[in-house]
């Protein structure tokens, strides 16, 4: 149980009980094979800081006002303002970030709910920004900052909707949704990096989060045909056949 809602189940292991325990903000807490009454003794710890940051995140004045990608993606820049005082830019995990947004229901929340030292502060990320965030640089200039190109901007604006299989077993098609229900856009992407992107993120993953793959043939009808439906305005001879392919040339 965290915050009195069941999220997760032990299993016994032979001396003892594995699992792991989701914690507040969106980590998990795992203490290897351990005795049912150790378990008991982490769960009530972790509700502990789960009230804790929970409170914390309600009763802080400087709330949480919106929030800015960095070129590293496990972190997010968080803005926030106390009525009467100017904003500040503090570097949060983004599963943290998410798990808040669950939580409190968008992105107003006290910054009291984050630990703002998870994250190496010696060498904070750069701030990515899109040119109507321009005023960000120069109210903070403690920062170091980087103006992303419209393509990449794009990539951070569209969540993995769905992944379709290639030719290739090691490619993958994704559709990705602006907003995660707006308009679509097609990314060839490595499985591997799709399958651990979704890991993490869940149904947050961005296709900024995937290493993008050279296009490959789709030739599954039923594929082909579920993707022209999601892609009305596609023109599907981009996206040949095998065996429209041009055959390697002879050594």
């Amino acid at each position: 149980m965290l915050n009195g809602e069941k999220t997760g189940e032990l299993y016994h292991n032979m001396t003892g009980y594995r699992g792991a325990i989701p914690t507040h903000d969106g980590a998990m807490f795992d203490i290897g094979e351990a005795g049912i009454g150790q378990w008991r003794k982490i769960a009530a710890q972790v509700n502990r800081w789960a009230k804790a940051a929970i409170e914390a995140g309600q009763s802080d004045p400087r709330q949480v006002t919106g929030s800015l990608p960095t070129d590293d993606n496990d972190v997010v820049a968080v803005v926030s303002v106390a009525t009467g005082e100017i904003s500040q830019i503090d570097f949060v995990r983004r599963k943290a970030f998410h798990a808040a947004q669950d939580m409190f229901g968008g992105e107003r929340v006290g910054l009291g709910f984050f630990d703002l030292d998870d994250h190496d502060a010696k060498n904070p990320p750069t701030i990515l920004l899109t040119e109507d965030d321009a005023w960000i640089e120069a109210s903070h200039p403690k920062h170091s900052y980087r103006f992303m190109s419209e393509q990449e901007a794009r990539l951070r604006e569209h969540v993995i909707d769905r992944v379709f299989p290639t030719d290739d077993t090691d490619t993958v098609l994704l559709i990705g949704r602006e907003g995660g229900d707006g308009r679509a856009m097609p990314v060839f992407a490595s499985r591997a990096s799709a399958e651990l992107a979704q890991a993490r993120y869940g149904d947050r993953a961005q296709l900024a989060d995937v290493q993008r793959a050279e296009a490959n043939s789709v030739s599954d009808p039923a594929v082909r045909g579920e993707i022209a439906s999601l892609l009305p305005g596609f023109d599907m001879e981009l996206l040949p056949r095998a065996e429209e392919q041009e055959a390697p040339s002879p050594m």
